[in-house]
Formats: C-alpha cells, sequence, structure tokens
C-alpha cells in the first residue's frame, strides 16, 4: 500500500543522519523501479564544470545529506527533506546538451509539475504535496536573483516572499550548493549571504 511505502521514506527521511545510504540500497536492490522518477536521476547527466560529482543521481544524495544536517533549522522539517529529495526531479525532463554545453533550462518550473506527480503515488497530504511543489519550483531563485543583482528590484524580492517561505527556500539552496564536489565555499556563502541580506533589509 502506497501509505506504507510513504511511512517507510518518511522515516528514512528524517530519522537517518544520512538517507543517501538507504536510497542507495533502495538502488542497488531495484527498488527504484518501482519509483520511475526516481530511477530517471541515476543516468541523467549534469554539466561537469558546475557538477563534477556527474549525475543528478549523485547530486540529490550529497544535498539530502546536507539537508539531513540542517534539518532542525527548518520550520517543516518533513516538507524540507522532500524538497531536498525533490529538487532537481524536474532534470532528465529538461536535459539537453547545447553548444557543448550539458544544460536543464526550466527543471524548477517541470521539477514542480513531476514533484507533484511522484508524491501522489504515495500520498494524499495535499498540503505535503503543495508546499514540497512551491520549494522546488523556486529553489533556484536566490542563484538567479544573485546573477541579476545589480538590476533586481525590491519588488521582485517582495512578490517572490507572496509565494515562497523565504527562509525555507535559503535553506534548501545552500543544501543544493553544498551537495557538490569541489565547491568554492566562500564563494556559495557570499552569493547566499547577499540573498539572505535584501530579504532581511526588507524584512520579509
Amino acid at each position: 500500500p502506497k501509505e506504507r511505502v510513504y511511512t517507510e521514506l518518511e522515516k528514512l527521511l528524517l530519522k537517518s543522519q544520512k538517507p543517501s545510504i538507504g536510497f542507495e540500497y533502495m538502488k542497488e536492490l531495484g527498488v527504484l523501479h518501482y519509483h520511475p522518477l526516481l530511477q530517471t536521476l541515476v543516468n541523467c547527466p549534469q554539466e561537469p564544470s558546475h557538477h563534477p560529482e556527474c549525475s543528478v543521481w549523485n547530486h540529490t544524495m550529497m544535498v539530502i545529506d546536507e539537508a539531513a544536517k540542517r534539518k532542525e533549522q527548518s520550520k517543516n522539517p518533513l516538507v524540507f527533506m522532500w524538497s531536498a529529495l525533490l529538487h532537481d526531479i524536474g532534470k532528465p525532463a529538461t536535459t539537453e546538451v547545447k553548444e557543448g554545453k550539458i544544460t536543464s533550462y526550466g527543471h524548477d518550473k517541470k521539477g514542480k509539475e513531476l514533484a507533484v506527480d511522484y508524491l501522489k503515488t504515495i500520498t494524499d497530504d495535499k498540503r505535503l504535496i503543495s508546499e514540497v511543489a512551491t520549494l522546488v519550483e523556486h529553489h533556484m531563485k536566490p542563484i538567479l536573483y544573485y546573477k541579476s543583482k545589480d538590476n533586481i528590484t525590491d519588488g521582485a524580492f517582495r512578490k517572490l516572499s507572496t509565494k515562497v517561505d523565504l527562509k525555507e527556500l535559503i535553506l534548501l539552496s545552500a543544501c543544493d550548493r553544498l551537495g557538490r564536489m569541489k565547491i568554492d565555499i566562500k564563494k556559495e556563502e557570499s552569493e547566499l549571504l547577499w540573498f539572505e541580506k535584501r530579504c532581511t533589509n526588507l524584512n520579509i
């Protein structure tokens, strides 16, 4: 029954200090075949210059382990952990090679749709599904706003704050950035601190 499946996955996400171990066992045992949207992450490539850990699966496993370290900082650890697991669920459907580089433009928007599709197969909790989908949809906003920092308006921040909890978004984005190999910690921290400071200054 899907309720039993969901309960086991919830325990794995919330109780494990390193959830990737459980998901790797699921992969090795063939259990992922019952979760086709997760299975697609395994062989989905990423641009090595940004993700030297290679596949979306490897990146996702690193992200959920980072999230497990920080879940107590979240106001809703369950939503947070599901969002970490599903944040790049849209990449397999949007990945292509352009001018010799692997891209996945629009994976955040597609990810919202697929996160809903996946969660509906294991739970009827509409609030959980909605909150996870929202974080997945907006998880790229901190880095995208930073890249446009000279032009991004206060209004854009205020508008975003009406759609998603910005503190939760910052926490998820931190895990996303840290869940990679060979990262520049100071650079990653400075970009997120810029986003967080803008939010603080606007009291949102």
